[in-house]
């Protein structure tokens, strides 16, 4: 699955750019403020080398797989399959975890 699903939400539209500057560090105010909006201000600068070309393609992808849906605003929204897609990962990342007890 693409590393940025994560990132977007069923509820909310989010600006893919806010995202793509949050990821590489580009501390605007508009970005700061937007990543802090989204819950993503934790992931500044999570991926520094990411180029625009290289997001592109993976929002394209996203799009394409129809997990994604963007608007004439650069806005993007999770689609039903893609919130479906991300419930099942978390659901998994959760179930696979566990905890160190003492004796």
């Amino acid at each position: 699955m693409n590393k940025l699903l994560r990132f977007f939400s069923y509820h909310q539209p989010r600006r893919i750019r806010v995202i793509e500057n949050t990821l590489r560090s580009r501390r605007t105010v508009a970005t700061l403020f937007w990543a802090r909006q989204y819950g993503i201000l934790e992931w500044l600068g999570a991926d520094r080398t990411l180029n625009r070309q290289e997001y592109d393609q993976l929002i394209n992808q996203l799009v394409a797989d129809k997990l994604l849906a963007i608007d004439d605003q650069s806005q993007a929204i999770l689609t039903e399959e893609g919130a479906k897609v991300l419930k099942t990962k978390k659901k998994l990342s959760t179930s696979h975890r566990f905890t160190t007890g003492t004796g």
